[in-house]
């Protein structure tokens, strides 16, 4: 039994590890774009940074792209959301955004 199950993770754990990695780096890319051209002095909402809205958005529809235009679209609003949630969460628990140190944090 222990066997099967090292042998699923090591058949799949590879596969989620890489793609973790490639949300990784294409979310920190565009996060940096987005602080490298100021958007969020382009922001109606002064207290929401725009940088990790893009950057979440942007992660998600570039990460599906191949998939068509729908998948892609769908992507970036679940990373989107990912991001919204992570938001309303901090800001509920009055927890400063950027505190923690992490992705979306």
């Amino acid at each position: 039994k222990l066997n099967s199950v090292l042998n699923h993770c090591g058949k799949y754990g590879s596969r989620a590890g890489n793609s973790l990695g490639v949300l990784s780096i294409l979310y920190t890319f565009y996060e940096w774009v987005g602080d490298t051209y100021e958007i969020d002095r382009y922001s109606p909402l002064s207290e929401v940074p725009m940088s990790p809205v893009l950057a979440s958005f942007a992660t998600g529809a570039t990460f599906k792209c191949a998939a068509g235009p729908r998948v892609s679209a769908l992507a970036g609003v679940i990373g989107l959301s990912s991001v919204g949630i992570t938001y309303a969460t901090y800001g509920v628990l009055g927890i400063p955004y950027g505190k923690m140190n992490y992705i979306f944090l």
